[in-house]
């Protein structure tokens, strides 16, 4: 249940989606594509990109995305013309938000805090490492040392306390 797999032939849009979800996870995009290569071709002066997600309390009671205290946060990127150039801003919003709602949004937030709150909310190192992976480079992790290969692993699914802990009672 943890695995999402994407295939489709040449061309399909693969490398497209992921792009998208890593200018919405504000993480660099793979090779030279970003988000001003994809608006540049359109002829529009405004892009989206939206994604729902979950925002239920944990074991802690606490949400990942607090202050939003809905179940379901949405995460936007608007990307948009300033001049000669293009910008992005990004929001936090609580509920599920349509796109035709977006443009009313006042409350949006800085890069740095964004990221902030995304890590807060569950975006790690090792995932954003993973995600930021160059087209084709997927196979690099093979070149990992089982050690690190595993600490990864274990970084990505949030268990590297444990493994920390088991290197310390070995030591012991």
């Amino acid at each position: 249940a943890q695995i999402i797999t994407i295939v489709g032939p040449n061309g399909s849009g693969k490398t497209t989606l992921l792009d998208a979800l890593r200018t919405l996870f504000a993480l660099r995009c793979s090779g030279k594509r970003d988000f001003r290569r994809y608006v540049r071709r359109a002829e529009r002066s405004l892009a989206w990109i939206r994604a729902v997600v979950a925002n239920a309390p944990g074991v802690t009671g606490r949400r990942p995305f607090f202050p939003c205290l809905s179940d379901e946060v949405t995460l936007v990127c608007r990307i948009r013309r300033a001049g000669g150039d293009w910008t992005r801003d990004y929001a936090i919003l609580d509920a599920d938000v349509p796109v035709e709602d977006l443009e009313q949004n006042e409350d949006w937030i800085g890069l740095r805090d964004y990221q902030n709150r995304l890590a807060f909310g569950g975006l790690t190192p090792a995932i954003a490492k993973v995600l930021a992976l160059e087209q084709g480079d997927t196979d690099k992790l093979c070149e990992y040392s089982p050690k690190a290969l595993l600490e990864l692993v274990f970084d990505v699914f949030g268990d590297k306390e444990v493994l920390d802990n088991y290197h310390i009672a070995r030591e012991e």
